[in-house]
Order: C-alpha cells, then structure tokens, then sequence
C-alpha cells in the first residue's frame, strides 16, 4: 500500500473501507492528563444507556423554614415579654407607696418646700400658708434632717405608710395615708399622698396686739386679726414668734415654740405674746392710777363722780364748801396682763381726808371732817391710742359720818 496515507481520523485513497462495527465490551482506556472525577457517594453512575432519574423534593428545606420561623416567633414572645416585665417592674417601683414618701420627705429634709407642699395636696383652706415657704423653713431652728421608711401597709381603700423621723437629736413616728389614682403599665396602681392636715402655730397676746407678727425675724404678711382668728400651718420646727410694739409704752416678748409632728393628729402648738410694760409704760401706769384719785379728790362733793369713795352727812345737815384730800397716798404695784388690762393691786393703804363747813336747820354751823382711813384701792390699765387709762375696780367706801369742830 505504498500510494496511501493516513492523516487525523480518515483515510484517504482510491478506494473506501468499509465502517469498523462497535465492539461490545471495554477496552483498556488510554492514560489521559486529568484525574478521573469520584462519583458521588451515595448516587450510582448512570448507565450510557439510560437517562438520569430527577432528584427528589427539598423536603428537609421546607422543614429547616418551619422551626427558623417558630424560633423567631418565640425569641420575639421572649424579648415582648421581658421588656413587659420590665416596664411593669419599673412601673411599680416608681409608683410604691414608699416612693411617694420617699419623696415628699426627701423634699422637706432638702428644704424644697414649695415640692413638698405640692406632692402633699397642698394647704388647707383654714390655715394660713405662710410659713410653709423655701425661704420660712429655711429660717426656722429644728428641721428635719433624716427619715426611714418603717412599714407599708395596702387595703381596699389606700395605703399606710409608717415612718421615722429624725428632728436633730429627737425622733418621732409619723403616719401618712395614700390613695390609688390610676394605674401605669396596666397593672400597677399609682398613688398620691391625702392633703396633709398640716401641724399649725395658734398666735395669741396677753396685752395690746402689736402692729403685725413676725416668725423668725420675717414679718408675716397677715393682718393681726387674721393671724389670732386662723392657725399657721408648719412643718416640724421651732419657731420664734414675735410682734413689734405698737407703743413705746408696751414691750411685746417673744415666744419660742417647737412643732414636732407633720400633721394635727393632736392639737397644734400655741405662741402666745405676752405684753408688758417699758419703763415708760410703768410710769404712764403709776400716773394714771394716781391721776384717778386726783380726779376724785378735785370735785367738791360729798359723793364725787366715779369714785370709791362718798361722806354721809346727818339729817338736815347741809355741807358746803368741801374739800378732799389724801395724806398719806395710797400705794400700789401694777401686775401682769388680764383680760381685762394690767391689774392695779393694792400695796400701802392711805387716808382721804375731807373738810368743809355746815349747817343745821336749828341755826347751828361750823366746820366738819371726813377721814376714811386705810383707803387704798385697784383696778386695771389699758392702752387706748397710746393713752394709758385707768379703771376702778372695787366698791365705793364711805368716809363716815363727819366729825364736827
């Protein structure tokens, strides 16, 4: 075959061979550049004369999708329910009973008084508020300086909450009730402290009212008949209470008072002013009272207008040309402060005297003489627009039937 050749795949020449039938069966490959690929381990190789099957439902993918969403919806329940948990414990912290306390207190031992007031329902209507200010307690001795919460109590109608107080060294318990006025959080009950009955001062003179009331220096700004017809309420304290005089003549003391509850559970505390009299008040006393027997002793008649004193004459005995008079003076020492004034007591007796002429209806005449011994008397002073004024208080004396000479 000298004129043939083979090239590629073919083969060329005169003449064509016939086609080379497939041979069953499997022949030794040839070694080739790339490894073989593994089949997969749980699929079998098809056969070259059959197709592939199709590959079964992602079932386990549709179940994996089912728990990823009850997970989350769980995780969202856990997550809704805690922060739940904690508004309502939030809630309830903030809204306790004790908290409510806790704040009002806290305001007064920081000298936040108009807080105070406020979280306590504010002042009752008959009581006046002046002294429960920032500036009022901040003056006032005796504050509060600390507490502790001792018991809490809830029923059907509100809450109790018991505390401690500590005013400087003394301490006292103290009661206060709340009441539910709403809920937070759905169900926790929000409270507010009952309007406080606030402790009060009561303000009272023993003498002249003076021209206005101060409390630790700072003049309440009332008049005085408003300060001695209502109370001022008042926290726990001491308190200074004074007036200045209306008239050099009187002097007005101070009264120190201590508050040592919050509220009136017992009767308040009273300030009373206690009125005396200067110097200059003594003396306008002294004349006065001496001036009322000079004015008695000055008319003469037997029975001188307002006086304690009067002489009897005989019958048909006429006295003329009478004169009084007084030797030696009475004495005598002006007490304390009465409802009535300053009481006028009695010290040293004297004797008044009275002189005149008469004259009998027979034709008899000459001169006559009154004496009533040991006379002394009393009575009460008052101030009546810077006047001292004396007023008698006993029964008129008689000087006796009068002795001829």
């Amino acid at each position: 075959m000298s004129g043939d050749s083979v090239s590629g795949g073919s083969v060329s020449g005169g003449s064509s061979l016939p086609p080379v039938p497939p041979v069953e069966g499997s022949f030794p490959q040839a070694a080739s550049a790339q490894p073989p690929v593994p089949p997969l381990p749980s699929q079998s190789q098809p056969s070259q004369s059959q197709p592939a099957s199709p590959p079964p439902p992602a079932r386990g993918k549709s179940l994996l999708f089912v728990w990823i969403g009850v997970g989350l919806v769980v995780l969202l329940a856990l997550v809704a329910g805690g922060l739940t948990w904690i508004t309502v414990s939030a809630a309830a912290a903030r809204n306790a009973p004790e908290k409510i306390v806790d704040a009002y207190l806290a305001a007064v031992v920081e000298g936040r008084i108009d807080d105070a007031v406020a979280l306590g329902g504010g002042i009752p209507d008959n009581m006046l508020p002046d002294l429960l200010t920032d500036e009022a307690y901040a003056a006032a001795g005796a504050h509060v300086t600390g507490y502790t919460i001792d018991t809490v109590g809830v029923d059907s109608s509100g809450a109790t909450v018991v505390a401690t107080i500590e005013q400087g060294a003394n301490e006292f318990s103290q009661s206060f009730r709340l009441t539910r006025t709403g809920r937070e959080a759905i169900f926790v009950d929000t409270w507010a402290l009952d309007p406080i009955d606030y402790s009060y001062i009561r303000v009272s003179f023993d003498g002249p009212t003076g021209s206005g009331v101060t409390v630790n220096g700072t003049a309440i700004d009332e008049p005085v008949e408003s300060i001695t017809a209502r109370p001022l309420a008042a926290l726990p304290g001491s308190y200074v209470v004074g007036a200045p005089s209306a008239d050099g003549k009187v002097q007005i003391e101070d009264d120190t008072v201590t508050v040592d509850s919050f509220t009136a559970d017992v009767d308040g505390v009273d300030a009373t002013l206690t009125a005396s009299l200067t110097p200059e008040g003594e003396a306008a006393g002294q004349a006065a009272a001496a001036g009322y027997l000079d004015a008695c002793i000055a008319q003469p008649v037997l029975a001188p207008v307002g006086c304690d004193f009067y002489a009897e004459t005989g019958d048909g005995e006429v006295v003329t040309n009478l004169v009084w008079s007084v030797d030696p003076r009475p004495t005598f020492t002006i007490g304390a402060w009465t409802p009535n004034g300053w009481e006028v007591l009695p010290d040293a007796p004297g004797t008044i005297i009275g002189d005149g002429d008469y004259s009998l209806p027979s034709g008899e005449f000459g001169t006559v003489r009154y004496t009533l011994s040991n006379y002394a008397y009393g009575g009460y002073l008052t101030l009546v627009d810077g006047v001292m004024t004396f007023t008698f208080s006993g029964s008129n004396a008689s000087g006796g039937g009068g002795v001829s000479s």
